[in-house]
């Protein structure tokens, strides 16, 4: 199993796909073979995210959906509209990345069909407040980018 270290080139990668924005953001503070690993795992691993979505109940169970990162993706004519107050960002079954935020109306695709760019658009702004939470963080404690994420997921496991 990859130590919890390896796991930020793959969450630069998912930022990559989804928010070409942030990976621009966090790119600057990070090294050079991060960089190399993410593009790598962009390029080659672009179907392998999932995530968990938390709408009901509390932060023990949810409904999986596989990630696309295709704009063209058609979209489905049915929705399930539900109130969504967690996800868990999944690279092969490991979390890279858990946020929690106020409870939002999310539309979530029914079926089989995975969430889209369009559904990560409407959560733009709790990524990018992570984002910037890390980048504080790292430079606060004088840390690494790396170091300041992997300081992220403990804390987001206790």
């Amino acid at each position: 199993m990859v130590s919890i270290s390896g796991y930020y080139p793959k969450l630069l990668a998912f930022l990559e796909l989804m928010y070409p924005s942030l990976f621009a953001e966090l790119a600057y503070y990070s090294n050079n073979s991060n960089l190399i690993e993410a593009k790598l795992i962009a390029t080659n691993n672009r179907t392998s995210y999932r995530a968990v979505v938390f709408s009901e109940g509390d932060y023990k169970s949810g409904d999986v959906f596989h990630v696309t990162a295709e704009t063209t993706l058609v979209t489905p004519y049915l929705w399930d509209w539900r109130w969504v107050f967690a996800l868990n960002v999944l690279h092969k079954d490991e979390i890279i990345l858990p946020i929690k935020f106020p409870q939002k109306i999310m539309a979530l695709p029914v079926g089989e069909n995975p969430i889209s760019t369009i559904f990560f658009e409407h959560l733009s702004d709790e990524f990018a407040l992570v984002i910037q939470n890390l980048i504080g963080n790292s430079n606060r404690h004088q840390k690494t980018i790396a170091e300041a994420y992997v300081s992220y997921l403990h804390s987001a496991h206790n």
